[in-house]
């Protein structure tokens, strides 16, 4: 566990009063108590530092000690200002709020790092999760319930897991969680900004998360999309992955994670296609009316109805073999033969051909999704 800076003095009045000083976690974020507060857990004096951790005396401080410590905590926490999971938290809902070519723009920039890491653990991902269909909501009577039973299925599924619960200012809830790793020896990133895919077992976590995913809709009767960010291993990492958990979240539908779960990094064209800005989508659209030598405001004509679209992407997922691909969308071959004719036709291209069939491929998604 990394400790934020402001901890230090705690080891300096540890050697002045003789008592040994220990930083432990709490279980899920705190937020009953405030920077300073002092409580007995069973015969140990516990100091509350942020909403994730607080400090554990062997023996009892006298008062005086213990009210400066509570102004010095109070000054500390002021002059560090958000941190452990609120940090997180405010970080949170300021992305999700702001529109996906920001979080582009601030990728393309080297990040601050967080003022500490909040986690347990010593590397994992963050995960954004909200109902799906995404809708705004007021406050509901049973809403405790609701997050308390949410928790639990989380914590059936992996108890390591730590999570919190936010409320956004539209009103429509989420939740956060911070999967640890799965395995021994992942190595931490070194100059997280270029995105380097680690030793953690996506595999095995698309496997966990979708387990999840099948609870929420068993157990709580509600469906849930979730958004899978970079790995993070330290404070300095924390921003990258923050940012990336809220892109693959904002460009979800441009990705083609199954069970609603997407997840960074696991598909390189899927990656690709996240980072691109709203400009640079239109230049490449406008390149594609060019070549039919339409206006750029025709585009939205290339735009094409449902059974062609899923022709031209089962003929993708073949591997551009016509026969293949009428098997994997249930076609006769001369069917799914007279509907790339219809593609060719509306749009100049021919899917039988790599390059026109990628063209369309990623027109398709791009307009599909404007």
């Amino acid at each position: 566990m990394e400790a934020g800076s402001w901890y230090a003095p705690l080891w300096e009045w540890a050697e002045v009063t003789g008592c040994k000083v220990v930083l432990d976690h709490y279980p899920a974020p705190e937020r009953r108590r405030s920077p300073g507060d002092w409580w007995k857990q069973g015969h140990t004096w516990c100091l509350h530092l942020d909403d994730a951790v607080f400090a554990r005396f062997d023996r009892a401080p006298d008062e005086v000690t213990r009210l400066t410590l509570t102004w010095l905590v109070h000054q500390w926490a002021a002059e560090e200002g958000e941190t452990g999971y609120r940090w997180l938290e405010a970080e949170l809902r300021r992305r999700l709020q702001t529109c996906p070519d920001e979080t582009v723009a601030a990728l393309a920039r080297p990040l601050a790092a967080a003022p500490q890491w909040p986690f347990r653990a010593e590397a994992g991902r963050l995960i954004w999760l909200q109902p799906y269909p995404v809708h705004p909501a007021s406050r509901r009577e049973d809403e405790d319930d609701i997050q308390a039973l949410l928790m639990e299925v989380v914590h059936e599924v992996n108890e390591t897991v730590e999570a919190g619960w936010l409320t956004l200012d539209d009103g429509s809830a989420g939740v956060w969680l911070f999967w640890p790793a799965i395995g021994e020896g992942v190595p931490t990133p070194k100059g997280a900004a270029d995105g380097i895919p680690s030793g953690l077992d996506l595999t095995e976590m698309r496997c966990r998360l979708t387990q999840l995913l099948q609870a929420f809709g068993a157990d709580l009767f509600v469906a849930y999309e979730a958004a899978v960010g970079a790995l993070a291993c330290s404070a300095e990492d924390l921003p990258f992955a923050l940012y990336t958990t809220v892109l693959t979240w904002q460009r979800r539908h441009l990705m083609h994670g199954s069970n609603r779960l997407y997840i960074w990094q696991e598909n390189p064209l899927d990656t690709l296609l996240v980072i691109q800005t709203n400009s640079s989508i239109q230049m490449f659209l406008q390149a594609m009316a060019m070549r039919l030598h339409a206006a750029a405001s025709e585009v939205e004509t290339c735009a094409l109805p449902d059974d062609l679209q899923a022709a031209l992407v089962g003929l993708v997922h073949a591997n551009l073999n016509v026969s293949e691909a009428a098997r994997l969308l249930y076609l006769h071959r001369n069917t799914l033969l007279h509907r790339i004719d219809r593609i060719r036709d509306l749009t100049g291209y021919d899917p039988r051909n790599f390059a026109d069939a990628m063209t369309l491929y990623l027109a398709q998604l791009f307009l599909r999704h404007r």
